[in-house]
């Protein structure tokens, strides 16, 4: 087998490295419990029953690393196969329990080998294109060291839920705490009327993957082409937190240092490096090219529902209401507008404050209104390559340094930074 089918987590060094971040998150983690405003240990109490181990969590990943993983001949012989394999197995295990059966048993165990394959395949893979770009550690934007950093490692498994906490009044996110993997939509809703009951807006919902956990974790929950996409994004916010962009979005998180630009714009750099990663993956090993934009359509075709206008529009008109005050009257907007979204087939469990500062801090999301994206975009088509518009964004924390990019690349816009 070679080099790039090895299991790299064996390798000493690299144990002890994981070792280290381990202890890092944990300590960070103890951090972010500590009590900071008044209704926080309300939260507390509430959330206390449902939240998520990272000790546990990283107790059996790191137990895992005893157990050796056996590279099957077909996987070494063709392993894009192999992939494509595991996630048909996958999709049919997910069509049967919609229909309420499972697979058989011997299938079920197939199904458990094939995943921790098909892990070290696609990380090997997101390595291997991340070297491509020349990107490799933290330290690239200094020196060129040919060693990844940190190692790309994660596990295909249901990621936790989070819980959004939000004031009634403003949009933004004051709290996020990592609830258990398991929980139906009652416990949830639960959940959410009792943080409510504090004067809140919250939302319980899961979430694709997590950066915050080494391994991280992707939801097994995915497609091929989401699932490679993912694997790549919560790597590169790994790497992202050892920069001055990542820091200071960790800084954040952990009420240590409010900054509310940083979340878009650690989310934004993330998002054009993850797109190209997981454009060049699909295409080279799966023969998946990006899709064509769609054509605008004919002026005489009824035009198809836009869902990113439509939040957008939702957005701007609840942040309206609520700078006028009318907290009860942007709450019933929202409501009404969530049913409106039926009759298009789009099935929005809760649409409140909450969910805008979950969902507002991706640039591409319907319903953001930040225009961080369009200017990171810029950027990087004014970047020669990948690695020097990391390079260069990995140094951005507020959106002053953006535009201080921008104006050095000759790009100009038509508005202001922000004041503060």
């Amino acid at each position: 087998m070679n080099r790039s089918r090895r299991n790299i987590a064996r390798e000493p060094l690299t144990r002890s490295i994981m070792l280290s971040l381990l202890v890092a998150m944990l300590l960070l983690g103890s951090v972010s419990c500590a009590a900071q405003g008044p209704w926080d240990s309300s939260l507390s109490q509430i959330t206390r029953p449902y939240r998520f181990s990272f000790f546990r969590w990283h107790l059996i990943q790191f137990a895992g690393l005893l157990r050796p993983v056996r590279i099957p001949r077909e996987a070494q012989q063709d392993p894009t196969g192999y992939v494509q394999a595991y996630f048909a197995l996958e999709t049919q295990a997910r069509a049967l329990q919609r229909a309420g059966q499972e697979l058989r048993p011997e299938q079920r165990a197939e199904l458990v080998r094939m995943r921790s394959v098909a892990e070290r395949i696609i990380a090997d893979q997101v390595a291997e294109a991340f070297r491509a770009e020349g990107i490799y550690n933290p330290l690239d934007r200094f020196v060129h060291l040919p060693v990844m950093f940190p190692p790309v490692w994660f596990v295909f498994a249901p990621p936790p839920h989070i819980l959004i906490v939000s004031p009634r009044d403003e949009i933004v996110q004051i709290r996020q705490v990592m609830l258990v993997q398991e929980m139906d939509v009652a416990t949830m809703e639960q959940i959410e009327a009792e943080v409510e009951a504090l004067g809140l807006s919250a939302l319980v919902t899961p979430i694709g993957g997590l950066a915050a956990t080494y391994p991280a974790v992707v939801n097994t929950r995915t497609t091929l082409p989401r699932g490679i996409e993912t694997v790549a994004e919560e790597w590169l916010h790994q790497y992202l937190a050892f920069t001055p962009t990542g820091f200071h979005f960790v800084l954040h998180l952990l009420h240590l240092r409010t900054n509310r630009e940083i979340a878009a714009i650690n989310e934004s750099l993330a998002h054009i490096v993850h797109e190209e990663i997981g454009e060049r993956i699909l295409a080279e090993h799966y023969g998946i090219l990006p899709a064509p934009e769609p054509e605008p359509p004919a002026p005489e075709i009824e035009p198809v529902f836009d869902f990113r206008a439509y939040m957008r529009e939702t957005r701007l008109q609840t942040d309206a209401l609520l700078a006028e005050g009318k907290i009860e009257a942007a709450e019933h907007y929202m409501a009404e507008r969530r049913l409106m979204l039926q009759p298009e087939g789009y099935y929005i469990r809760k649409l409140n404050q909450a969910y805008f500062a979950f969902y507002g801090t991706y640039a591409d999301a319907p319903g953001a209104i930040t225009t961080v994206g369009e200017e990171f975009q810029a950027l990087r088509a004014e970047s020669p390559s990948l690695r020097a518009f990391l390079s260069a964004a990995v140094t951005i924390t507020t959106r002053e340094d953006l535009y201080r990019l921008l104006e050095e690349q000759g790009i100009r816009w038509s508005y202001l930074a922000p004041a503060h």
